[in-house]
């Protein structure tokens, strides 16, 4: 008996090591399988549902899975990091780097929507012009296009986007009673939806 006991005691962790292997195994489908197209080319608008609609629309093996994809972090005029929303992550997993354009976008996907704005004692503001691919497209109408001004304590920014002699513009200017700090970093963006449409660094000197 005392043998037989013996025996159990060394076979039982091996079980339960074998037990645990098991169990560790990952089965959730990575949606790199389901996306093989990433490139979703023109796109009527930046919004999150217009972005999962088209995804969708053309990857058939997603069809059906409604919201599966969920927005990581900030995306651009042209490109998103997509993962799997909350409610999925019992069956699904992964992320997917997609690219696209739209009727706005910044020019085009080789032209940098990124900008420098320098203010000094010397030149207390400044200005931003924006570019659009569609130039018959009224930006001031659309409800979904801002300014977010991160620095309001000490940079000024146009609340909206100013029109003049048919180029849209951002003025910039310091707030007159402010001390900047050469070693911050102040910016803003101008959104379209959720997506960064120009981002603009303010250099002082």
């Amino acid at each position: 008996m005392k043998k037989i006991l013996k025996i159990l005691a060394v076979i039982s962790p091996v079980v339960f090591l074998s037990n645990q292997v098991v169990s560790c195994v990952d089965n959730r489908i990575d949606i790199n399988e389901l996306v093989e197209v990433t490139d979703l080319g023109y796109i009527e608008n930046l919004s999150l549902d217009t972005i999962n609609q088209t995804l969708i629309l053309k990857n058939p093996k997603t069809h059906g899975l409604g919201n599966i994809f969920m927005l990581e972090g900030d995306f651009t005029s042209y490109s998103a990091k997509m993962g799997v929303h909350p409610a999925y992550h019992n069956k699904y997993k992964g992320f997917v780097d997609i690219s696209y354009n739209s009727k706005l976008g910044y020019k085009t996907k080789d032209d940098s929507n990124q900008f420098d704005c320098v203010i000094s004692n010397e030149s207390s503001s400044c200005e931003i012009d924006i570019s659009i691919l569609d130039s018959s497209y009224d930006l001031q109408k659309d409800k979904d296009i801002n300014v977010d001004n991160y620095n309001e304590d000490f940079i000024q920014t146009s609340k909206e986007l100013i029109k003049e002699d048919g180029v849209y513009r951002v003025y910039v200017s310091k707030v007159k009673e402010a001390e900047l700090n050469l070693n911050f970093d102040y910016s803003f963006r101008v959104h379209w939806y959720y997506a960064t449409f120009v981002e603009c660094n303010i250099i002082v000197k």
